[in-house]
């Protein structure tokens, strides 16, 4: 999803919906804040990490393709 789709979607819902995110083991959690971060594509393979991998200075992640993303915690 981009932000245009995210966007269209939030535009179904009121305003005043709190927005959400699974927890770590259960539950939710509701958004703390936003950040735009650089992300190396479909490193992960198993099915417990996520598809994606943030790139970090230690770990740069070069032989993936990259792209600019919204981290939202």
């Amino acid at each position: 999803m981009n932000v245009k789709e995210l966007k269209s979607e939030l535009e179904k819902y009121d305003e005043g919906f709190m927005v959400v995110v699974s927890g770590y083991e259960g539950g939710v959690n509701e958004i703390d804040s936003t950040q735009e971060v650089e992300i190396a594509l479909n490193v992960n393979t198993v099915e417990w990490y996520g598809k994606h991998e943030e790139v970090e200075e230690y770990n740069p992640y070069k032989e993936y393709t990259h792209t600019k993303a919204l981290y939202i915690h």
